[in-house]
């Protein structure tokens, strides 16, 4: 998978704060349209959308993966439109890591932010 949104969503507009949605989406443009089907100026303070960086990693011998993620483009519920999520557009970086496997009963995910991001 090599797109996830990032919502955010405003004070007491749904029951968790913020949640992470893996997308099929190939291009830079379909994860652009899948995010902006997700946007609800409404109930969301902030949406981004995060790409995979590297290969995933093997993190566990029973199968279990992970595949960090880090934030490309953001939305956020009081700007005119999208914007690159960088320091020239006042964004901090946000990196998160998606652990999943695909065993024989069930595929099975979960993803977590992070800021120890592991190089090599």
């Amino acid at each position: 998978m090599k797109y996830i949104i990032y919502k955010d969503y405003l004070s007491g507009k749904h029951h968790i704060g913020y949640e992470y949605l893996p997308i099929n989406a190939k291009t830079d443009f379909e994860a652009l349209e899948a995010a902006e089907k997700e946007y609800d100026e409404d109930k969301l303070y902030l949406i981004r959308i995060m790409k995979a960086e590297g290969k995933p990693k093997a993190y566990t011998p029973d199968g279990w993966k992970k595949q960090l993620y880090k934030a490309v483009m953001c939305k956020r519920s009081n700007s005119v439109g999208w914007h690159a999520n960088d320091e020239q557009h006042a964004e901090n970086v946000h990196y998160a890591y998606r652990y999943y496997t695909t065993g024989t009963h069930a595929k099975l995910e979960y993803i977590e932010a992070t800021t120890q991001v592991e190089t090599a």
